[in-house]
């Protein structure tokens, strides 16, 4: 802890738990924002993350609710922050892969148009 600058352990697992419960926030707020939208390639990405991505989009939330928020605020030992760590960095390397494949871009959206819309 000390290498980090902090010699409190305790405020530090706080703040850490602080910042990871706003993430989950915000991932859910734009979950949220993708599912509402009017444009069609965000509604994509809603579609995807909520079908075929599902798994991977729960399990991101799950491993940074249990890394990022429960366990620093339990810790004890030092085994502990670094299952906790483990954790956490599990679920943002799974949100960086669903960042890249969950894009639908413009150009393929198309074919699920109908021929007379205005977006086609």
């Amino acid at each position: 802890m000390l290498a980090v600058g902090a010699s409190d352990a305790r405020g530090l697992a706080f703040a850490a738990a602080t910042m990871a419960g706003a993430q989950l926030l915000l991932i859910a707020l734009r979950f949220v924002r993708l599912v509402a939208t009017d444009s069609i390639e965000l509604k994509g990405t809603a579609r995807l993350l909520s079908t075929s991505l599902k798994p991977l989009f729960l399990a991101r939330a799950l491993l940074l609710g249990a890394g990022g928020v429960a366990l620093p605020l339990v810790m004890s030992g030092s085994v502990l922050p670094w299952i906790a760590f483990a954790l956490a960095l599990a679920g943002e390397i799974i949100g960086r892969y669903l960042f890249f494949v969950s894009v639908v871009p413009k150009h393929m959206a198309t074919p699920y148009l109908e021929l007379g819309s205005e977006a086609a």
